[in-house]
């Protein structure tokens, strides 16, 4: 099959090369892959880091693989490791996960046949030859009837399953590309890599349908029997039950199948995870009817892994957990003096505002109301680069012993990117601001929103300003809806700090939900004392030496802050 390929190939071309195992990466389709070796991550960064954020995705032999299995320290060596004719694809998204693995969706883009293969440090890197799209042009009559076929088998299997394959249905009748139809097909319906990898290396657009389509319909007759035995089993039943729902239909026909496999013990321990957590009521009820859907789908995979992933998010984000607040102003005041130097105006006002919160706490507990107080008023740190805005709201945190997450906001343009993505789209996400809650484990956290003045606006995007307005509001933050929980969450005991270098670029309506707090740099007095105390210990802790190792005169600090740095604040000093 690789022979005609030959003829159709185009200019060279050079890129990193992701080897994967069990996996077929088909153009036009997008795929989400979890990534565990740290190489693999690798290359997938160093490609994120290119204009195009494009890599060769190419599949390992079984050759190669069994004797992977075997010896996990073998590496890939020459093309005779790999399949030649791969995919380039672009990386669409990419999260690092506290664990160590990645989850990294990919989208294929063209075919195409590796040519030559090197390997420096267990990274590889390929050139390769695009090769050509399929042609629309042959036995264009057939082609079409094969695509009404396809479309009318997929309709079957949306209705048979009672509209739970709705989103694939909408997809494939959207579709109007017959190589994209086929490659989507296929990647649903069949398991086969190396029949996955023949697809892949398909020069006829009509045998590429056919091949999709005979797997389709192996997957239409599985469904017709399904829905066969549930009708059945209703009529053997409805004698002595009125009702019956389709789960307890399922557990009847596992319990006439002995289907107790491992994806009912993944379903078994989903249930126990959700009674464990401590769900709201409403989230709760929303983790049952998915855990009920996913026992629906059955072998659906690419279904069942969307629900899975949203169903790990909803139990593992802090809906109730929040950590013991300590609020002694004497408390505060020592750790703001000895983490920063001068700054007093500043840290009088953080006082001030903190005050102000433990006095409505102090009311609130007199009144006996159970719940927390909502923080209020958002503090809002501006000044010049360098002159402590971030390390300030560190040290609020260390305070009020607070876990610290930073959100970075600079060149922000999509509000998806703050409410979260739709889980119809493919590699869907919760928003920054639930990450930031995730990795922080508890609902009260210090949350900075770093450079707010930078935010920008897409008007197919949305508004990400609008968005602020709602998390930063203390009346509406209480139910902020994330659109990929599609769930409310509390956000209002989260002590909200943002920062920004110019108030004139920050929205107006912002500004209205802000506590302005200016941080105008420090005197040449306080660089030197900052140097001497916090500053040039720092660097040769950095540097490995003992604390003793480095001795600089106020003189030669004093030159240096006074010819080598020209700034409000002290980050240029330290790099000196």
């Amino acid at each position: 099959m690789i022979e005609p390929l030959l003829g159709k190939l185009n200019k060279l071309e050079t890129s990193l090369m992701l080897p994967l195992s069990n996996i077929v990466i088909l153009p036009e389709v997008a795929l989400p892959i979890t990534l565990t070796d740290s190489y693999s991550i690798g290359v997938v960064e160093a490609a994120l880091l290119s204009n195009h954020k494009q890599l060769v995705v190419a599949t390992t032999k079984p050759e190669f693989q069994r004797e992977f299995d075997q010896d996990k320290h073998i590496e890939i060596e020459s093309l005779d490791d790999i399949y030649s004719v791969a995919a380039l694809a672009t990386v669409e998204s990419f999260l690092r996960l506290p664990s160590g693995v990645a989850e990294c969706v990919f989208r294929g883009l063209k075919r195409v046949k590796i040519v030559n293969l090197q390997v420096f440090d267990h990274i590889c890197e390929v050139k390769f030859n695009r090769l050509s799209e399929l042609s629309e042009q042959e036995n264009s009559a057939k082609i079409k009837t094969l695509i009404k076929i396809v479309k009318s088998h997929w309709q079957e299997i949306a209705e048979l399953n009672c509209n739970t394959f709705e989103q694939i249905l909408v997809a494939i009748t959207e579709c109007n590309k017959p190589s994209k139809l086929a490659y989507q097909t296929a990647i649903l319906v069949i398991n086969d890599i190396e029949v996955l990898q023949n697809l892949l290396e398909e020069e006829s657009l009509e045998q590429l349908l056919k091949i999709a389509l005979e797997y389709l319909s192996k997957e239409v007759e599985i469904q017709r029997l399904r829905s066969k035995i549930i009708a059945e089993i209703k009529k053997e039943i409805n004698q002595g039950q009125a009702k019956l729902s389709e789960s307890d239909l399922l557990d009847k026909i596992e319990s006439e199948w002995s289907l107790d496999d491992v994806e009912n013990d993944d379903i078994e321990d989903l249930k126990i995870r959700i009674k464990k957590a401590n769900l709201p009521s409403a989230i709760y009820k929303q983790a049952q009817r998915e855990v009920a859907r996913l026992k629906r789908l059955g072998n659906n995979l690419a279904e069942a892994d969307v629900i899975r992933t949203y169903l790990d998010w909803i139990l593992e984000i802090p809906w109730n957990k929040t950590v013991e607040i300590n609020l002694e102003l004497d408390d505060a005041k020592v750790v703001l003096d000895a983490e920063h130097h001068g700054l007093t105006k500043v840290k009088d006002r953080i006082i001030e505002y903190l005050a102000t919160f433990k006095l409505k706490q102090a009311i609130q507990s007199k009144e006996k109301q159970s719940s927390q107080i909502s923080v209020g008023t958002v503090l809002c740190f501006v000044g010049p680069p360098g002159v402590g805005k971030t390390s300030m709201g560190i040290s609020i945190a260390h305070a009020l012993n607070r876990p610290f997450e930073r959100v970075s906001l600079g060149g922000l343009r999509d509000e998806a990117e703050l409410r979260g993505h739709r889980r119809t789209y493919v590699g869907a996400m919760p928003g920054r601001i639930v990450q930031a809650l995730h990795r922080c484990g508890v609902k009260n956290p210090v949350i900075m929103l770093d450079e707010l003045d930078k935010i920008g606006m897409d008007s197919h995007r949305g508004d990400p300003a609008s968005v602020l307005l709602e998390i930063l509001d203390p009346q509406q933050n209480n139910c902020f809806r994330d659109l990929y929980l599609d769930c409310d969450f509390d956000l209002s005991q989260v002590f909200f700090i943002a920062t920004a270098n110019n108030l004139s670029e920050v929205p107006a309506p912002l500004l209205d939900r802000l506590e302005i707090i200016e941080i105008p740099g420090y005197s040449e007095s306080e660089k030197l004392a900052i140097a001497q105390k916090h500053l040039l210990p720092r660097q040769i802790e950095k540097a490995g030496l003992p604390n003793q190792a480095l001795h600089l005169s106020f003189q030669t600090i004093n030159l240096i802050i006074e010819n080598y740095t020209r700034e409000a604040g002290v980050r240029q000093l330290e790099q000196q």
